[in-house]
């Protein structure tokens, strides 16, 4: 998303693995907000049939889609978290199409809600850079042990392949340096509905002036 930005109603929304991101965005939905999901967005373009499903199987093998036809994220996420070469090829097939279609639905939800906020949810928001687009960037935060604790209690992984993800990403703390909002999700989910209430009215009533360049 690096081409002009977009308008003080639509704001970008970042955490990382674990950290409560989804939670968040569900939180500011129920306030009123319209939410636009990357990992959805993902989900959606690696079904069966699609151009992205294709590009996956021709670059790792037909062994990257289930029997189904779908791309098969249990054998395909320990590879490429394990190849730094693969994780970028998977990234070129699947980014620029994630961003194509991210854009759309902010624009289309923007053109039918012209008063709504808007909320971009992508856990790579900042890693690309996208988070230039947006007027304001909301970072969900963790401490990183907690953030480990989670995602090994989530997903079902070890502690060394946890490790290995989230080396993938950026820290949640070194987030927080681009983060206009922050919403601290260590504690329980009534403490993190305190704040994302406030960080809702907040952005209606007090829209952050637009980032330079």
């Amino acid at each position: 998303m690096d081409e002009d930005r977009f308008d003080q109603r639509v704001v970008g929304l970042t955490g990382g693995l674990a950290t409560g991101a989804s939670t968040v965005a569900r939180m500011l939905a129920e306030c009123g907000a319209l939410v636009v999901d990357a990992d959805e967005i993902v989900h959606e373009l690696e079904e069966p049939g699609t151009a992205v499903t294709q590009a996956i199987a021709e670059r790792f093998g037909p062994e990257a889609l289930d029997a189904e036809g779908r791309v098969d994220r249990s054998w395909l996420g320990p590879r490429v978290f394990d190849d730094s070469e693969a994780l970028r090829d998977l990234g070129a097939i699947v980014h620029p199409e994630v961003i194509a279609e991210s854009r759309r639905r902010i624009e289309a939800l923007r053109a039918a809600n012209p008063e709504a906020l808007i909320v971009y949810n992508a856990p790579l928001l900042i890693e690309r850079e996208a988070y230039k687009r947006f007027r304001a960037v909301v970072v969900v935060y963790v401490d990183d042990a907690t953030q480990l604790e989670r995602l090994m209690a989530r997903d079902g992984l070890t502690r060394p392949q946890a490790l290995k993800r989230l080396a993938a990403q950026m820290a949640p703390a070194a987030k927080r340096d681009y983060a206009d909002v922050v919403i601290d999700n260590t504690g329980g989910l009534e403490a993190t509905r305190v704040q994302v209430e406030a960080c809702y009215g907040e952005l209606m009533s007090q829209p952050l002036p637009s980032r330079e360049a």
